[in-house]
């Protein structure tokens, strides 16, 4: 098993922490891990919002063979990210857009210091 180097990587090394991430990290669901993570010290409103509807594209595009037949998009007959098709270049900019500001946060926090 791989396991990084260093001093900030010593958990690895810890059967406990091991298991947080074999059963908690590996197995949760994208929301049930953002929901963890708020618990603990909250998010801002627009990056849970982000991550959010980057999960709902994630699973139409994931569980159908055609995602605007899906209820949620069957009316429109359309997947729409922001009220955009994200079959499109407009769409897709704003989900790359969102995805972007949201995953910066994240490291950003995570890692206190910006790293490119």
């Amino acid at each position: 098993m791989w396991m990084p180097d260093g001093p900030a990587f010593i958990y690895w090394r810890q059967k406990k922490f091991r298991v947080f991430v074999d059963f908690m990290l590996d197995e949760m669901y994208l929301l049930r891990k953002m929901q963890m993570v708020h618990a603990i010290r909250p998010l801002p409103k627009e990056v849970r919002r982000t991550i959010e509807k980057v999960n709902a594209i994630r699973n139409g595009m994931a569980h159908s063979f055609f995602p605007e037949n899906r209820k949620e998009h069957h009316k429109i007959g359309k997947v729409l990210y922001d009220g955009k098709d994200i079959r499109t270049t407009e769409g897709l900019q704003k989900f790359k857009e969102d995805c972007g500001e949201a995953y910066y946060y994240i490291q950003r926090r995570a890692f206190r210091r910006w790293r490119a």
